[in-house]
C-alpha cells in the first residue's frame, strides 16, 4: 500500500524546468511502486525526497526513502551518480537506499 506522507516533498534548484522535476519524481515513485509491488503487504514505502544536487563537480541522484513495517518507521538515503541518464540515477538511488532492507521483506 501506498503511504501518504503530507510532508513529502521534492526540493530541486528553481532553475531546473518544472516538467523536469515532475518527470524525475514520477521516475522515483514508480520505482517505489515497484519495490512495493515486490514486497507486498510487508511494509508501506514512500518516496520522501528526491533531488540531484552538485557534489564537488559531479551531480549526484539522492533520494530519501520512508519504510513503515511492523509499527516502526525507517528512514534510508541511497544515492548514484548522474550520468548522461538522469532517470537512471534516480532509480538507482532509491533503490541504493533500501539494497540492505528489502531482502529481509518476504513476498
Amino acid at each position: 500500500p501506498t503511504m501518504p506522507l503530507a510532508t513529502t516533498s521534492t526540493t530541486l534548484p528553481s532553475s531546473r524546468p518544472s516538467a523536469a522535476t515532475t518527470r524525475l519524481r514520477s521516475v522515483g515513485e514508480a520505482t517505489v511502486a515497484a519495490l512495493e509491488h515486490a514486497i507486498g503487504d510487508d511494509a508501506a514505502v514512500a518516496l520522501a525526497a528526491l533531488e540531484t544536487p552538485t557534489i564537488g563537480t559531479r551531480q549526484v541522484a539522492v533520494a530519501q526513502i520512508v519504510i513503515v513495517s511492523g509499527g516502526e518507521e525507517r528512514v534510508l538515503v541511497g544515492s548514484a551518480l548522474v550520468g548522461a541518464n538522469e532517470a537512471q540515477a534516480a532509480v538507482r538511488a532509491v533503490l541504493d537506499a533500501v539494497n540492505r532492507i528489502v531482502p529481509s521483506f518476504r513476498r
